[in-house]
């Protein structure tokens, strides 16, 4: 079953891991959630707290024309933002096959650092307990866009990385807040970009 340990967790590392582009621990932690993905919804039902609560208050002010969502998992950020026209994505095919395909009908099995789009695709790039690829996350933003990455335990989250190592990253400044059980932040261009 699902587990939540913490920034300590042993998921922690391997997303460490992959940002610095080591593909095998990209590989062990897309394996470790093909094995999550048949309790996955039951185990989201099991939560005394609000889970998406951090990304839908993050979002209220983010772009909705062109949206992708990666590490999507089995789409809880989209369905709980109320998004239909957005791009779902996650190299767990194993957790999009629990998508209910007549909501949502742009599902992608890719890895976040080798995203299948033109350079400029998207306007709002977001993540609930997602996987950064910051520098594919600059390729796909259009000018001004946004990244919103949320957190539903805040740093007991399992691939919690702090915001400033991602907003170093991606070399944008961002803003940020606790909320509920968890946290978000919201990244955009710096004034002198």
């Amino acid at each position: 079953m699902v587990d939540l340990g913490g920034s300590e967790h042993s998921h922690n590392p391997l997303v460490r891991a992959s940002m610095s582009g080591d593909s095998d621990a990209s590989a062990e932690l897309v394996r470790r959630y093909e094995l999550q993905a048949p309790d996955w919804n039951a185990w989201l039902e099991t939560q005394g707290y609000d889970y998406s609560l951090p990304l839908r208050v993050a979002f209220a002010e983010a772009p909705r024309e062109t949206v992708l969502e990666v590490s999507c998992g089995t789409a809880v950020g989209s369905l709980s933002l109320g998004l239909l026209e957005v791009v779902l994505c996650d190299p767990a095919e194993e957790m999009l096959r629990q998508i209910d395909r007549n909501r949502f009908s742009r599902v992608v099995a890719a890895a976040n650092d080798h995203l299948p789009f033109r350079d400029s695709s998207f306007d709002t790039i977001f993540a609930l307990n997602g996987v950064p690829s910051p520098r594919e996350f600059l390729r796909l933003l259009r000018p001004a866009g946004t990244i919103v990455w949320a957190y539903s335990q805040h740093d007991q989250t399992p691939v919690y990385i702090p915001f400033e190592r991602l907003a170093e990253e991606l070399g944008l400044s961002f803003t940020a807040q606790l909320v509920g059980q968890g946290s978000w932040a919201r990244f955009h261009w710096k004034e002198d970009s």
